[in-house]
C-alpha cells in the first residue's frame, strides 16, 4: 500500500491538466465537463462543500478547475471568473486535512491571470485513491456523471472490500498475465512472428461494470471514444491498426465477449498482422496481437526480419487507451494493474535502425519480456504512452546497444522510448 500511495503522489503529478494560461484560455467553449473535470466559478468559503468537491473526485480521480464559469445547462466551460490567489492553496489543503477522511492526496496549482497576478485559477489533480471511499460529513461523495452524489450503503460495503484488497498481497506480474490472460487464439510458435499479450483489470477485483454481461455496445464506444481521443495525439493515427480490428464486439461463449480478427496469420510478411481483445466478467480485458516479422522487397525476397519496435510500442499505446475508456464507466475501477508479454522477436533486428540507415550493426533483439504496471483509468485514457513506456522500455536497450556503449547517432541524451514513437512512427507523444 505505501508503494502504490507512492505511485499515486507521482501519478498526481503526471495526470491530464491545464500547464499554463494559454491553455487554461483554451479550455474556454470546447471543454465540457464530465465524471473527471468539474469547473467552478469561485472556491466556496463553506467547508463542507469544499471538502465535497474533492472527496467525490477520489473513487476514479479527476480535475477540479476554480475559476472558470461554466453553462449551467450544457456544462461548457465559458468564461474566466479569476479568483483571489493569496492563502488558496493553503485554505484547500487545510480543509481537505480537517474534513475528509481518511485524507487524500491532491496536487493543488495555482496559475496568475497575466492581466492581475493577485487574481487567477486553481487547479486541483486528484488521483485515483486507494484508500476510497472518503468521508466527508458523515457521508461518502461520489462524482455521477457531472453530479455529485452519495455512495448507498450496499456500494460503501463494497467499496471497504475493495479497499481492503488493494492493501493486501501486491500483485505479481507473472500471475497477472499468465493466469488472468484470455487468449483468443493458441500460443503460436511459427517462425518469424511477434506475439504481444496484454491483460488490464482492476486492481480491486469487485468492480464490475454496471450493464452486467450486456456489454457489447459499451466496448464499442470504448473503441470509438478511444479514436476520438487519441486521433490528435498520435500524430500518425494511420499507424495504428487495432483500432480498426477491435470496432466490432460479440459473444465469447459464457466468459465475455470477444473482437479482432481469427483468419490464420499465414506467411509472415510485414503486411500480416492480427489483433484481438477479450472481455472476461465481471471487467478483465485481454489484448493480443500478432506481427509478421519478415519484411520483404517487391520481387518477396526476404531482407531482414524486424522486431517491429515501433509498431509495438504504437499499438500497445492505443489497446491501453481503449482500457482506459472502458474503465472509466466502472465506478470503483479508479486503479488498475496492467501486464504485458512479448515473445517471438529473438534475433530481429530493429525496425527504426533498419528504416532509418542511422543505426548499424546493432544486435538482434531479445525474444521478448514479461513486465507489470500500475496505472489508473486516467492515465490510460488520457496519456497511455505513459503505462506503454513503463511495460516496454526494459525490452528496447539490449538491441539497441552495441558492447554496452550508449547509442550516439542521435545525440548525447537517448531515450529510446522517444526515440521509437517519434523518429520513424511520426510521434505518438503530444508535442512539447
Amino acid at each position: 500500500m505505501v508503494v502504490f500511495r507512492a505511485w499515486c503522489q507521482r501519478y498526481a503529478r503526471r495526470m491530464w491538466r491545464p500547464h499554463s494560461w494559454d491553455e487554461i484560455e483554451a479550455l474556454l467553449g470546447r471543454a465540457v465537463e464530465t465524471s473527471t473535470l468539474e469547473f467552478k466559478r469561485e472556491i466556496t468559503d463553506k467547508n463542507a462543500e469544499l471538502a465535497k468537491d474533492v472527496a467525490a473526485m477520489t473513487r476514479n480521480g479527476g480535475i477540479l478547475i476554480y475559476g472558470i464559469a461554466e453553462d449551467p445547462k450544457t456544462g461548457r466551460a465559458m468564461a474566466l471568473a479569476p479568483i483571489e490567489l493569496k492563502g488558496t492553496k493553503e485554505h484547500l489543503q487545510q480543509v481537505i486535512g480537517s474534513h475528509v477522511s481518511p485524507v487524500p492526496d491532491i496536487d493543488p496549482e495555482l496559475f496568475e491571470s497575466p492581466g492581475d497576478p493577485t487574481k487567477g485559477v486553481l487547479v486541483v489533480a486528484i488521483p485515483s485513491s486507494p484508500l476510497a471511499p472518503h468521508q466527508t460529513g458523515g457521508r461518502y461523495p461520489l462524482r455521477r456523471g457531472t453530479t455529485t452524489d452519495y455512495l448507498t450503503e450496499a456500494e460503501v460495503e463494497r467499496a471497504y472490500r475493495q479497499r481492503a484488497e488493494v492493501e493486501g498481497e501486491p500483485f505479481t506480474p507473472m500471475a497477472l498475465i499468465e493466469q488472468q490472460f484470455v487468449a483468443i487464439w493458441p500460443d503460436l510458435n511459427a517462425p518469424s512472428v511477434g506475439e504481444m499479450r496484454l491483460v488490464i483489470r482492476p486492481r480491486a477485483s469487485e468492480a464490475r461494470h454496471p450493464s452486467g454481461p450486456w456489454q457489447e455496445t459499451h466496448l464499442r464506444e470504448a473503441v470509438r471514444r478511444a479514436v476520438d481521443r487519441q486521433r490528435h495525439r498520435f500524430r500518425n493515427i494511420s499507424l495504428v491498426r487495432c483500432f480498426n480490428a477491435l470496432g466490432q464486439w460479440q459473444p465469447h461463449g459464457v466468459a465475455g465477449w470477444w473482437s479482432g480478427e481469427k483468419a490464420s496469420l499465414g506467411s509472415a510478411h510485414a503486411n500480416r498482422q492480427r489483433f484481438g481483445a477479450t472481455l472476461a466478467y465481471p471487467a478483465r480485458l485481454s489484448f493480443q496481437a500478432n506481427w509478421g516479422l519478415d519484411f520483404a522487397d517487391a520481387n518477396d525476397q526476404r531482407l531482414y526480419v524486424s522486431a517491429r519496435e515501433v509498431d509495438v510500442a504504437y499499438e500497445l499505446a492505443a489497446m491501453l487507451a481503449i482500457a482506459g475508456e472502458y474503465f472509466m464507466e466502472i465506478e470503483g475501477a479508479g486503479l488498475l494493474v496492467a501486464g504485458m508479454k512479448l515473445k517471438g522477436f529473438q534475433g530481429a533486428l530493429s525496425q527504426l535502425g533498419t528504416q532509418t540507415g542511422k543505426l548499424n550493426e546493432l544486435p538482434g533483439a531479445l525474444d521478448g519480456v514479461s513486465t507489470a504496471t500500475e496505472t489508473s483509468t486516467l492515465e490510460l485514457r488520457d496519456m497511455p504512452e505513459l503505462a506503454a513506456r513503463r511495460l516496454i522500455e526494459n525490452w528496447l536497450p539490449p538491441f539497441y546497444m552495441v558492447e554496452g556503449k550508449k547509442l550516439d547517432q542521435f545525440g548525447d541524451a537517448i531515450d529510446l522510448f522517444d526515440l521509437v514513437v517519434n523518429e520513424v512512427g511520426g510521434g505518438l507523444l503530444p508535442e512539447r
